[in-house]
């Protein structure tokens, strides 16, 4: 059985995930139970994502200030108090922050190069570029049009090295796969070409690694090892937010749509309100293409994509600098 993990599994194990998840994956590798691939572009973009981590341990995160007091108050004996508290909370604060650098840094080597190390070598060379190239002008999964080259890249890779074998892909991004009735499903197009390439192999997407070891050592992993790495992002349209038009004008009702006024950008000044003077909303139209809304795993908040940070394949969060891909 031939593993494949998308760069956004192994980012969460630099966030939140449990560590000893990866010890038994390790585990099953050194028992020949499942062989990993681990494309030197995966690794690539494990590495880039890296400084969205360290920004979320920056020292301007946690600063704290006192509040701005009469002179008298600033004398007195609770002000003092309130001064030692915060000074301490800082001191305890970046203990945790220096603590939490490292513990990313020691999760890269030893665990996710650990990985890599065990991996099978597979490498693109030209013409795995050149099928990379053609399915995203194509605009064919995976992939996202707007991103370089990356998930184009490792399917090309797994159609043409590793289709003598029945495959495992472990991804919550949607690039490979889509939801089925609650189950993740290989997307149809992806399934049709493996179909062909390898008709008597099977393909099988899992959401996250403990996911898929439960399904193979049950007893290697607990309910809370599995409920952890469920993605259960927020819904994105679920908020009573609005999308800001311009300095003026507001959308309140946008077919069910809606998202934070102040996350992301605005949208183009493609929609009027019937009369802007009005004190209350009024239904809208709008036209044009309708911009790309994510949702952050993380703390749930959805945004438009323009005006957002890209960092390779993903977006940084503006609000706790999660890596949405």
């Amino acid at each position: 059985m031939t593993v494949f993990i998308d760069t956004c599994v192994y980012l969460d194990y630099l966030r939140s995930a449990e560590l000893h998840v990866l010890d038994v994956l390790l585990e099953l590798i050194d028992a020949r139970k499942i062989k990993l691939i681990f494309p030197d572009v995966t690794r690539s973009e494990i590495w880039r994502g890296i400084p969205i981590d360290y920004g979320r341990y920056t020292k301007n995160k946690f600063k704290l200030s006192m509040p701005s007091v009469p002179t008298s108050v600033e004398k007195g004996k609770k002000y003092e108090k309130a001064k030692k508290l915060l000074e301490d909370y800082s001191s305890a604060i970046e203990e945790v922050r220096k603590e939490s650098l490292l513990a990313v840094k020691s999760t890269m080597n030893d665990y996710i190069e650990k990985l890599y190390s065990k991996a099978e070598k597979v490498r693109e060379d030209e013409k795995t570029i050149e099928a990379a190239q053609l399915r995203k002008l194509k605009c064919n999964p995976p992939g996202k049009k707007e991103n370089p080259l990356g998930d184009e890249i490792v399917w090309e890779l797994l159609l043409q090295k590793c289709s003598n074998d029945d495959l495992v892909i472990i991804s919550h991004d949607g690039d490979f796969s889509y939801t089925d009735e609650q189950e993740t499903v290989l997307h149809p197009l992806l399934q049709k070409e493996w179909n062909e390439r390898a008709p008597t192999k099977k393909v099988t997407v899992f959401s996250s690694i403990a996911t898929f070891i439960e399904s193979i050592a049950p007893s290697k992993v607990t309910k809370k090892d599995v409920d952890s790495e469920k993605k259960t992002p927020k819904d994105a349209f679920a908020s009573p937010y609005s999308i800001n038009v311009s300095d003026t004008v507001r959308v309140d009702d946008l077919s069910g749509i809606s998202i934070s006024p102040n996350m992301g950008a605005a949208l183009p000044r493609t929609a009027m309100l019937n009369d802007p003077s009005l004190s209350t909303w009024q239904p809208v139209t709008v036209s044009g293409n309708f911009p790309t809304i994510v949702s952050c795993g993380n703390c749930g908040n959805a945004y438009l994509t323009e005006g957002l940070t890209k960092i390779g394949t993903a977006y940084s969060c503006p609000h706790c600098s999660f890596l949405i891909y």
